[in-house]
């Protein structure tokens, strides 16, 4: 049994969501999986967006962020509980991602910066 397959069982098999995103996003983020695999976990990253940018930006993981980002599964909604939980987590590098993301999706409509 490789190493990915140990941790995609240990994946199938915990009771804990925090555990579950835990090894999902290592998963995920391996290059390892199978495509079986990996469908699996993404296909549970879809549902657990939140928790997941949670996560990463509360230990700083931004790279992946941003890979996560770019798969385009994020809503504007989701993407404004982002930027909050940016704040409130005090990453500034985090907000700076996900502000940046909001303008290429969809920019800044309610606010007119017209002279």
């Amino acid at each position: 049994m490789s190493e990915m397959d140990g941790l995609f069982a240990r994946f199938q098999s915990a009771s804990r969501e925090d555990v579950r995103l835990e090894l999902a996003l290592e998963g995920y983020f391996s290059g390892q999986a199978t495509e079986a695999q990996n469908q699996v976990l993404e296909d549970y990253l879809r549902r657990r967006l939140r928790p997941a940018m949670e996560l990463l930006l509360r230990e700083g993981r931004l790279e992946e962020l941003e890979q996560l980002l770019n798969q385009g599964w994020l809503t504007p909604g989701l993407l404004e509980d982002g930027l909050s939980l940016a704040i409130s987590l005090k990453s500034t590098e985090g907000f700076v991602l996900l502000l940046r993301r909001k303008a290429e999706l969809v920019g800044f409509s309610d606010r007119d910066f017209s002279l």
